[in-house]
């Protein structure tokens, strides 16, 4: 379904997108993401909303995304999971009123199977990085 070296965009919205969110749970993917999503807040002036996972290598990876926002101009805003990531991940995509989700294919935190759902049927665009 997606290229393992290839993002993929499902445009529900046309751009511009301003308000993008993706979740930070210390992976590689992750960090590709999370590279993607800093991206397109630069090339939109928009910012980025972070759904971190409670851990310290998330925590690191955030704190280095806000960092980079501080370098280019980006707005980083963040909420620590405490709780299922799954289910904070799905109602924060659903209810979130964000023009953007920047998915993590590879991510280890949220099932395959919720993923591929969410690409097909969310009402928000994606951006779906291997």
């Amino acid at each position: 379904m997606l290229d393992s070296h290839a993002p993929l965009l499902n445009p529900v919205k046309p751009p511009p997108y301003k308000r993008m969110f993706f979740l930070v749970d210390g992976s590689k993917g992750s960090k590709r993401a999370a590279d993607m999503a800093m991206r397109v807040a630069m090339s939109h002036e928009g910012e980025i909303f972070a759904l971190v996972i409670d851990d310290a290598i998330s925590m690191v990876d955030y704190i280095d995304l806000e960092r980079k926002g501080n370098i280019y101009g980006v707005m980083v805003t963040k909420e620590v999971i405490e709780g299922n990531p799954s289910l904070e991940y799905v109602e924060k995509i659903r209810y979130g009123n964000f023009d953007l989700v920047v998915l993590n294919w590879c991510c280890t935190t949220i099932k395959k199977d919720l993923l591929r759902r969410i690409l097909v049927d969310s009402q928000t665009s994606i951006l779906a990085v291997p």
